[in-house]
């Protein structure tokens, strides 16, 4: 079946705007689905309720405060959650 080569379970995923709303939805969908989550936003007070969310479903997620906007940020973003993960397997942006 199709849906079998679309799973991403036991994957890495940074999503980006995380913190609120359609963004918070993106990043916890990926953690129900079996992956560990790494969310950004600019906001840390918001990423802590996303993080919660998602290790709800007994999966790990991480929160990174990232300006996207700041190229020095998005490398920390990914280069601590490789260093936490050991790899990056899906961007959300």
């Amino acid at each position: 079946m199709i849906l079998d080569d679309l799973r991403i379970t036991d994957q890495v995923a940074i999503v980006t705007g995380g913190g609120a709303g359609i963004g918070r939805g993106s990043a916890v969908a990926p953690a129900e689905a079996g992956d560990n989550v790494v969310v950004a936003a600019r906001a840390k007070s918001h990423l802590d309720d996303t993080v919660r969310l998602i290790e709800q479903t007994v999966r790990t997620g991480l929160a990174v405060v990232t300006d996207v906007m700041i190229d020095e940020d998005v490398t920390n973003l990914v280069d601590t959650t490789v260093a936490q993960f050991g790899r990056l397997d899906i961007s959300v942006r």
